[in-house]
């Protein structure tokens, strides 16, 4: 065991809950390590706001280094996310001042690094091409999935913001249309209009179009001399009549005061804030763990606290969490061929902790993982299994042979060895991949009652052979009995694609105040900047994906930085 917890732990639990491992269990005074299971992640000293957690085998902790030390710039960029970097490089190359980026990851990046693809509007891409622009009927679509509560101005720039970014993207990298692949995202029917979507050639396990972009990003930052701060955070904003003056920050060394004439929060997300995710979703709140990419311990909510901090408005009632799954999110970016294709592919069977199916399979190829998410919520703690048999993934072979569909994850091609590749996949993902010769033993793997699964099982082949799933309406040839070893079953989880919301925004992402009026120099992108999302009655309405907003707003809040920045003092 590399981790100890230490007596000045406050018993917040908050490191149980974001154990990655389920290695810390809660006892009468305190949250102990179970060696056995610590995998020296560190994820528990990363959230720990005592300090608690130590590394034994790290070397002792070395006293400050530095006094206060003082620097100054005229735009201040807090997260060196996706919007952050954009809004850096696009304010730095339109101004030429003096940006600075603050980062408390070891690396810039945060969310974006994992993304896979942005939808663009209206770009020189586009019309060069002959593809009809279809912003204003984007616009009004967005208006009316949010009941006209979003500001039209701001869902129009957010659009053509898209646009905007990927065409300066171009001109400022080299040879980057040559490194995207066009996808098509279609909303309103088979007939409805057609948004291109951009995604980078070059993905699985070390990031896709996300990377891509902040890589491009970094390297246009260093080429325009901003400077990118990481392993600091801000501890605290600085204002004076209503103008942002500077931030302090914290590094393993000491702290830095850094006085700016404009400051963008761009922190990311809220999810790590064990607190606030109680607040908005207690259920989802107590599922541990749960698996995603964007629930790291460093997105602590800090851009909330800095924002309150200087006087902005926080729209409580914009919070709210895409949920996702089932996803099998300790294999994220699996190379393994045949278990991705199988992962949500329409013959497999859905069955919960108690062995019992709770869906139909059908919904997740047609909805896709986030409505799906919404029934699994409330199975027993979060938690699914993917069930299929050698006559499944047979049967998926041959109808990806004939073009048909393939799940949510469809262009995944089959190998020919697909049992070897199967094999190999369980060698590595023990932990969620399960495989047996019959059902009942599956069942002691998984964890599950045997009689409760083979009955459900039973039953399910039952209803394949009178062709008509009399429990949840599947139909058709996906209904394949499970009859033929080896059976799989894939541990699924609840996830979240994220935690949004927070500070309402006006149409070039400055923070808005109490009183509805946009402070002068504040500006706030990305996940927290309340506008892509709103919560509506419960029911969380997207205008535009994750990437595209994280740029589009970087880009909105840059753009309009810049012309501030080149006002005369």
């Amino acid at each position: 065991m590399a981790y100890y917890i230490q007596e000045n732990c406050v018993a917040c639990q908050k490191c149980r809950v974001e154990c990655p491992v389920g290695a810390i269990r809660l006892t009468e005074d305190r949250p102990v390590i179970d060696e056995a299971q610590c995998v020296s992640c560190g994820t528990c000293a990363v959230i720990c706001n005592e300090g608690a957690p130590i590394d034994l085998n790290a070397p002792p902790a070395l006293p400050a280094l530095h006094p206060l030390l003082e620097k100054d710039c005229d735009l201040l960029v807090l997260g060196g996310g996706g919007s952050g970097l954009v809004a850096a490089a696009r304010a730095a190359w339109l101004s030429g001042k003096r940006v600075i980026v603050v980062e408390k990851g070891p690396k810039p990046g945060g969310g974006a690094w994992y993304a896979a693809d942005f939808k663009i509007y209206n770009s020189r891409w586009q019309q060069q091409r002959g593809i009809p622009d279809i912003l204003e009927d984007s616009v009004r679509r967005a208006m009316d999935d949010t009941y006209w509560k979003l500001d039209p101005q701001l869902a129009r720039n957010c659009f053509q913001a898209t646009g905007a970014f990927f065409d300066w993207l171009c001109d400022t990298g080299e040879r980057v249309e040559d490194q995207f692949r066009e996808g098509t995202y279609i909303f309103d029917g088979p007939n409805g209009p057609v948004i291109p979507v951009f995604k980078q050639m070059r993905r699985g396990r070390q990031g896709g179009t996300g990377k891509f972009v902040v890589d491009q990003m970094t390297a246009l930052c260093q080429r325009l001399g901003v400077e990118i701060l990481t392993g600091h955070k801000a501890v605290e904003l600085f204002s004076h009549q209503d103008l942002v003056t500077g931030a302090l920050v914290r590094d393993a060394g000491g702290m830095t005061r850094i006085t700016c004439r404009a400051c963008v929060l761009a922190t990311g997300s809220w999810i790590g804030d064990q607190q606030l995710l109680e607040r908005v979703d207690p259920k989802f709140a107590a599922m541990s763990p749960v698996r995603s990419p964007h629930r790291s311990p460093k997105y602590t909510g800090d851009g909330l606290r800095l924002a309150r901090q200087v006087g902005a408005k926080l729209d409580y009632d914009s919070f709210c969490l895409r949920l996702m799954g089932p996803l099998l999110m300790a294999a994220d970016g699996t190379p393994y061929q045949t278990l991705g294709a199988m992962l949500f592919d329409p013959s497999v069977i859905f069955v919960n902790q108690n062995g019992k199916r709770w869906i139909n399979e059908q919904t997740g190829p047609r909805k896709g993982f986030f409505d799906t998410a919404i029934s699994l919520r409330e199975q027993p703690g979060g938690i699914s299994f993917t069930l299929f048999d050698a006559n499944c993934i047979v049967h998926a072979v041959e109808r990806a042979k004939g073009g048909g569909q393939r799940g949510i994850f469809g262009g995944v091609e089959f190998p020919k060895d697909w049992k070897a590749d199967m094999d190999a996949a369980a060698k590595e993902y023990p932990f969620a991949l399960y495989q047996a010769d019959s059902v009942e033993a599956l069942a002691g793997k998984m964890g599950v009652d045997p009689q409760s699964l083979a009955e459900t099982v039973s039953h399910y082949n039952a209803m394949c052979a009178q062709g008509w799933d009399t429990d949840f309406c599947k139909q058709g040839e996906e209904l394949v009995p499970l009859c033929r070893a080896p059976y799989y079953a894939l541990r699924c989880s609840m996830a979240t694609d994220g935690a949004f919301g927070g500070v309402p925004v006006d149409p070039c992402c400055r923070a808005l105040r109490p009183d509805g009026t946009a402070m002068e120099n504040l500006y706030v992108t990305g996940d927290f900047a309340s506008g892509r999302f709103l919560n509506q009655g419960g029911v969380k309405v997207q205008i535009i994906n994750d990437l595209a907003w994280a740029f589009a707003s970087g880009f909105l809040a840059g753009s309009h930085a810049a012309t501030l920045l080149s006002q005369s003092r």
